[in-house]
């Protein structure tokens, strides 16, 4: 079994970039910058035989989509009645992002798959926190980054990823890259 989603890997510009907003919250665990990605489905656990005909309907699907342009822009926090959150960066709007995300539920559909997003919530995780939601230091933190804008990076293909679980946080694979036309 392998522990698949499907998503869209970051350059490393923004990885950089990204990676200078870490630190400076106790009691939270930032991202590896190596895994920062933009996840569009979720698919959990699948067999060797579920994962091959994913990558089956990968190949042979036609997303119709030109490439199109990406903006991260502001961050926030999910979970705030949870004793851990997720500090996330967002996604500007994009019309290419939409028409990608529904092409992808449809191809998991084909795969005879579920995805766990059926609605996109577009944001790249940058940490996971214990700090309360009102904690002064993550309040800071938030305000002080609430206007983050990085420029335009250019989505060309979308990406299978393999997650593997690891005591200091999962590890993401790149199990193979489909091209946008």
């Amino acid at each position: 079994m392998a522990r698949i989603f499907i998503g869209i890997d970051l350059p490393e510009s923004i990885k950089t970039s990204l990676e200078r907003l870490q630190g400076g919250l106790p009691r939270t665990r930032f991202s590896q910058m190596d895994g920062l990605h933009l996840t569009l489905a979720f698919l959990g656990d699948l067999s060797t035989s579920q994962l091959d005909n994913l990558l089956r309907c990968c190949a042979a699907g036609n997303p119709a989509i030109e490439p199109f342009n990406l903006r991260i822009q502001g961050v926030g926090l999910f979970g705030r009645q949870r004793s851990r959150s997720i500090l996330w960066a967002g996604l500007a709007t994009s019309p290419g992002l939409l028409q990608l995300h529904q092409y992808i539920l449809r191809l998991v559909s084909s795969a005879n798959l579920k995805s766990d997003r059926n609605a996109l919530k577009a944001h790249i995780t940058l940490a996971r926190t214990n700090l309360k939601p009102d904690h002064d230091r993550l309040l800071i933190w938030l305000q002080t980054q609430a206007d983050l804008s990085l420029p335009p990076f250019l989505v060309d293909e979308y990406q299978i990823f393999e997650s593997v679980l690891h005591p200091e946080g999962a590890r993401y694979q790149i199990r193979a890259g489909f091209p946008l036309d």
